[in-house]
C-alpha cells in the first residue's frame, strides 16, 4: 500500500502576480502594486472592473473618457442631455458619461468640437474636472508653491490650487506639479479615492508617482492601448442606454458587493455589517484574519499567500505522516458572521502550518473543503471534504467526512463526527474522546491506520477490495469491525482495557 508523507518545497523564484486567477473583483496584475489596496476596493465596490483579458494594467495611461467615467462613479452626477462632439457617437460606451460630465459643467470639449475621449487625461485636466465636479472655490495661491507653476495654464491654476489644498492631488518629490503629465489608471483611481475619502486614501504613498519615463512614450501619452474596459454595469451602451451608467459608470454607488476579494484585515473590517454575495476570495498571511459581522451570501475561498511562493505536496514514502504543525493560521468567524454556501481552503504557501477555520459562537455551514492541511473548530457542518490532512477540533459537529486521496483525519476529544467515508488512498484516521463514529473504508480504498484512543467507539466497515494496514484500539476504546469479502486488514492491535 502506498503511504503519503506531507512535505513542502520552496520554489526558487518569488511569487508573481500572475499566480492569482483573474476574476472580476481581483485583476491578475495588481498584486504588490503600490495602489493594490485602493484598486481592489474599487473593484470590490463595483466602481471599476478590469480588462477583458483579466488584467487591470495599473500603469497604463487613463483616457479622458475613462477618467470621466471614474469621476462619475465617485460623485453623484445627474443624467446629461444630448452632446454633439464630432468624435463621440451615440453608440460609444462613454457617450452617457461624457454627456453627464458636460451637462453638469464638469468637462468640456475643444475648440474644434472634439472631446478627444481616447487621449490621455493630463493632471491639469483631471484637476479641473474634480474642481468642477465638487464645485470647489478656485485657489490660485494653492498652485503657486510648485517649482513648475509657470507650466500650469492660467485658466487652470485656480482649479489646481483648489484640489491640491483639499488634499485630492499633490506634487512630485522634486517640488513640481507636472501639469502636462498624463495619469496612469492607478493614479486616477487613487486620486478619486481621495475624493471619496475627503483627501485620504488607504495604501496611497505620500506625493505623486513620477511618470517622466513613461510619458516619453508617445503612444501612452495619446491613447489607451489595452482594449475594452469591462464595467460592472455593462459599459457598452450609448445614448439612452442604462447599461453605460451602471456600477462602474456613474451616479451614486448602490452598495451591492459581489465576488469580493479581501486582501487585508483592514479590508475585512470595512465589510463589517455588510452582505457579500457570490464567491468571496480571502487572501491571508501567516498572521491570519478576523471576519467580524459579515454575511457571506455564497461561498468563501481562502488562500494563505506569502511573499515567496511555497507549494505543498504529498510525496510517497515509508514514514507515517506526522500530525504536528509548527504554527496555526487562524481564520476567525466572529460575531454574526455567517456563510450560506461552502468554505474552501484552497492553498497555503507557509511551510509546516495549517489553516484553522474557527468560530467562538456555533455556526452552521453546508460544506467545508480542505484542499490543503486544515483544522475546523466550532462549526456544525453537513459535509467535510478532505483532500489533505484535516483535524476536526474543539466544538465541531460534523455529520460526514469524505476522506479522499492524500488526506488523513483526526477527530479531537472535544469534537463529534457521525461518519467517515474514504475513497482512494488515505493516511491515518484517528478518533479521540468518547464519541461513536461510523468508519467506512470504501470499495477499492486503502487506509494506513485506524486508531481509537480514550473512550472512542467506532463501527468500522471495510468494503470489498478495500484494505487497512492496521487497526489499533487504545485506552478504553471499542470497535465493531466488519471486513467484507475480498477486503483486507493486515493487523488488529488491541491495547484497550474495555
Amino acid at each position: 500500500m502506498k503511504k503519503y508523507q506531507a512535505v513542502a518545497f520552496l520554489l526558487s523564484t518569488a511569487m508573481t502576480v500572475n499566480s492569482v486567477a483573474p476574476v472580476f473583483g481581483a485583476s491578475s496584475d495588481i498584486l504588490g502594486h503600490w495602489a493594490e489596496v485602493t484598486i481592489t476596493k474599487w473593484q470590490n465596490e463595483g466602481r471599476i472592473g478590469g480588462y477583458e483579458d483579466g488584467t487591470f494594467q495599473p500603469d497604463k495611461a487613463v483616457t479622458r473618457a475613462e477618467f470621466v467615467r471614474l469621476l462619475n462613479s465617485a460623485v453623484s452626477t445627474p443624467d446629461g442631455g444630448s452632446i454633439s462632439f464630432s468624435d463621440v457617437k451615440a453608440g460609444d460606451w462613454y457617450y452617457n458619461d461624457i454627456a453627464k460630465a458636460v451637462g453638469s459643467s464638469i468637462a468640456s470639449g475643444f475648440e474644434d468640437n472634439t472631446f478627444r475621449p481616447s487621449e490621455t487625461v493630463t493632471r491639469t485636466q483631471a484637476a479641473v474636472f474634480i474642481c468642477n465636479a465638487l464645485k470647489l472655490t478656485p485657489n490660485e495661491s494653492g498652485a503657486s508653491t510648485f517649482t513648475d507653476t509657470a507650466d500650469i495654464p492660467s485658466w487652470a491654476k485656480g482649479a489646481v490650487g483648489a484640489v491640491v489644498s483639499a488634499g485630492f492631488m499633490s506634487g512630485y518629490p522634486d517640488g513640481s506639479f507636472g501639469a502636462n503629465k498624463g495619469m496612469t489608471r492607478a493614479e486616477a483611481v487613487s486620486t478619486l479615492d481621495r475624493v471619496l475619502g475627503n483627501g485620504t486614501s488607504q495604501g496611497t504613498p505620500k506625493g505623486e508617482i513620477d511618470t517622466t519615463e513613461r510619458d516619453k512614450q508617445k503612444q501612452e501619452q495619446t491613447k489607451s492601448d489595452a482594449g475594452t474596459m469591462v464595467w460592472k454595469g455593462g459599459g457598452s451602451g450609448g445614448k439612452g442606454s442604462s447599461s453605460s451608467s451602471g456600477g462602474g459608470g456613474g451616479g451614486s454607488f448602490t452598495g451591492d458587493y459581489k465576488n469580493v476579494t479581501i486582501r487585508s484585515q483592514a479590508q475585512a473590517d470595512n465589510y463589517s455589517g455588510k452582505t457579500l454575495a457570490g464567491t468571496t476570495e480571502i487572501y491571508i498571511t501567516d498572521k491570519g484574519i478576523d471576519l467580524t459581522n459579515i454575511k457571506f451570501d455564497g461561498d468563501v475561498d481562502i488562500y494563505a499567500k506569502s511573499s515567496t511562493a511555497v507549494g505543498a505536496a504529498y510525496a510517497e514514502g515509508n514514514t507515517a505522516v506526522a500530525a504536528a504543525y509548527l504554527a496555526d493560521i487562524d481564520v476567525v468567524f466572529e460575531g454574526t458572521t455567517g456563510v450560506t454556501g461552502r468554505i474552501r481552503v484552497i492553498s497555503n504557501d507557509y511551510i509546516n502550518t495549517q489553516v484553522v477555520i474557527k468560530t467562538r459562537v456555533p455556526k452552521k455551514i453546508s460544506k467545508f473543503i480542505a484542499a490543503v492541511a486544515a483544522k475546523i473548530a466550532g462549526f456544525d457542518v453537513e459535509t467535510v471534504e478532505a483532500q489533505a490532512p484535516i483535524v476536526i477540533s474543539e466544538g465541531a459537529n460534523i455529520e460526514k467526512v469524505e476522506a479522499k486521496t492524500g488526506s488523513s483525519v483526526e477527530v479531537e476529544a472535544s469534537a463529534d463526527v457521525n461518519s467517515i467515508v474514504t475513497s482512494g488512498e488515505v493516511g491515518d484516521i484517528t478518533l479521540n474522546g468518547s464519541g461513536n463514529t461510523s468508519v467506512t473504508v470504501g470499495n477499492g480504498s486503502s487506509v494506513d491506520n485506524i486508531a481509537l484512543n480514550g473512550s472512542a467507539q467506532a463501527d468500522v466497515k471495510v468494503e470489498g477490495g478495500a484494505s487497512v494496514d492496521k487497526i489499533t484500539l487504545n485506552d478504553n476504546s471499542k470497535a465493531d469491525i466488519d471486513v467484507k469479502q475480498n477486503a483486507e486488514v493486515d493487523t488488529i492491535d488491541s491495547n484497550s482495557s474495555a
